[in-house]
């Protein structure tokens, strides 16, 4: 089975881009759709696209244009990051990013307000917006798709997001 489960991982120069996002629906219009948006990210980030709203905008625009022209319902949740120098930018709309203190403490920062579902509209701007943050030695982030947090156990109880922090 193909699913829409996108994440990448690209380095330019002295930059890492990292996209993480998640596709409605499973199959091969999915698969299809995660595809294009690894193309346009990579490709953006390739050319040296460093403003985080611009590469999500733009990747936006495409994805809507393919999904119109295959006639499909879909959308897709996606935040990128930018990191340099211990220094991230992240923008997009898709589950929480978690970020591991070297104290123990965990940080969890929401997404929702950074975006909006790509594909679904031609023109996002208006919705996105960028948070930025650092990572001292030994700090860790946790990037994830919901296939974690919807795990099932046998009594069907979801693991979720407070199981996944605690962890």
């Amino acid at each position: 089975e193909v699913g829409g489960d996108y994440y990448d991982i690209v380095r330019v120069g002295d930059s890492v881009y990292m996209g993480i996002g998640d596709v409605t629906g499973h199959g091969l219009p999915a698969g299809v759709i995660m595809l294009m948006v690894q193309t346009a990210m990579l490709t953006l980030s390739q050319n040296g696209e460093q403003d985080m709203e611009r590469l999500l905008s733009v990747t936006n625009q495409a994805l809507y244009r393919n999904i119109l022209r295959m006639q499909e319902n879909k959308t897709m949740t996606l935040a990128a990051l930018h990191y340099r120098d211990r220094h991230y930018s992240l923008v997009g709309q898709h589950e929480s990013v978690l970020i591991c203190r070297h104290t123990g403490e965990i940080e969890e920062i929401n997404t929702l307000d950074l975006g909006f579902p790509v594909g679904l509209e031609y023109d996002i701007d208006d919705f996105l917006a960028t948070i930025q943050f650092t990572l001292a030695p030994d700090d860790v982030i946790l990037l994830y798709t919901d296939g974690i947090t919807e795990a099932e156990e046998s009594d069907e109880q979801q693991f979720g997001i407070e199981r996944l922090k605690a962890s």
